[in-house]
């Protein structure tokens, strides 16, 4: 139960670092591009953030969730409930 978990704990958190790069990557090959409008570049880092952001949304949310299938696994171990 617990490897199912984290397993796809570790899904959802490559899929947004996934996004965060290729967000990083669309920056840096406009930046490449001459001449390069500062409203281009603040598109760009805006869509960097907001990757960021969700990522720190979701790898908190997987977080929690851990702990909380942990925390009830120890406790179940704990009460005896297991055969």
């Amino acid at each position: 139960m617990l490897n199912k978990k984290f397993r796809a704990a570790q899904k959802v958190i490559d899929r947004e670092v996934s996004l965060v790069v290729s967000a990083t990557n669309d920056l840096t090959s406009s930046l490449g591009s001459v001449p390069v409008r500062v409203g281009e570049i603040t598109g760009f880092l805006d869509g960097v953030v907001q990757k960021l952001q969700s990522l720190k949304r979701k790898v908190n949310k997987v977080l929690l969730c851990n702990r909380c299938t942990v925390t009830y696994m120890y406790m179940y171990l704990e009460l005896g409930n297991y055969k």
